[in-house]
């Protein structure tokens, strides 16, 4: 766990144990997560149109637990014991992060879905002061340092999530370059794809193991006026039109 987040979680502590009504609100919290779970989730579906992936059971699988883990961790905080949640209390962001980046599932996507979270969180925690029997003083508090928190919390989390999300992003696009380049070489040289990652981009191009090939390799001149990229198109449907698929099968 870096220093910035066990400064936060010491603090976090520190402050809601300070207040015995956060504490009783919080502690609520576990009997009412469907309440926070149906929010985000209905409000993905409804605000966007490419958050229909969140119909899916596999979506919803990982979404569920993914909010399951961020109100343990709420919970774990409240109770001053974050740190049995092992070395990085975080760590679950970081692995959700690197889930969706794989899945090419938008960022924006999972932050919309952290924003609808705080809200539920928020709408939750309010009406259960508002419905407290205590002083309107101490509801005013309370509700006060459970704002804070909820705003500070998200924050680090999404924070989390963007950091890891775009480590990720750029290991794929850096992997996925190395397979073309690899595949390339493999096909200049006359040999079949040997890297895994460009067996698989192969594949995806329709080119199927032990397939015959040739290889062509040509250069389009520029000529200043953008003319010769133009034809670049016509000169490859010509190329191919003229060798025919029993050409090029060979």
């Amino acid at each position: 766990m870096s220093r910035r987040d066990d400064t936060l979680i010491r603090d976090w502590e520190t402050r809601l144990h300070a207040n015995a009504l956060a504490l009783q609100i919080l502690g609520t919290l576990n009997e009412r997560k469907s309440e926070v779970e149906r929010c985000a989730l209905d409000g993905l579906q409804r605000e966007n149109a490419q958050f229909e992936r969140a119909n899916s059971r596999q979506f919803r699988e990982e979404a569920l637990g993914h909010c399951n883990d961020i109100l343990q961790l709420m919970l774990a905080i409240a109770a001053g014991k974050a740190s049995l949640s092992g070395p990085d209390p975080f760590h679950f962001v970081h692995a959700h992060a690197v889930r969706r980046a794989r899945q090419q599932f938008p960022l924006g996507g999972s932050l919309n879905a952290y924003r609808l979270a705080h809200k539920g969180y928020w709408e939750v925690m309010r009406n259960s002061v508002s419905g407290s029997p205590a002083p309107e003083i101490e509801k005013t508090d309370c509700l006060m340092i459970l704002s804070e928190f909820l705003l500070e919390f998200f924050d680090r989390v999404s924070g989390i999530l963007t950091d890891a999300y775009i480590a990720e992003e750029k290991l794929m696009t850096a992997r996925r370059t190395r397979a073309h380049v690899a595949l390339i070489e493999d096909l200049m040289h006359g040999r079949q794809p040997g890297d895994l990652e460009a067996q698989a981009l192969s594949e995806r191009c329709g080119i199927g193991s032990g397939a015959h090939l040739a290889i062509a390799i040509g250069r389009i001149r520029h000529s200043g006026n953008g003319a010769a990229f133009d034809r670049g198109g016509e000169l490859e449907c010509r190329t191919c039109s003229s060798l025919g698929p029993r050409h090029l099968r060979r």
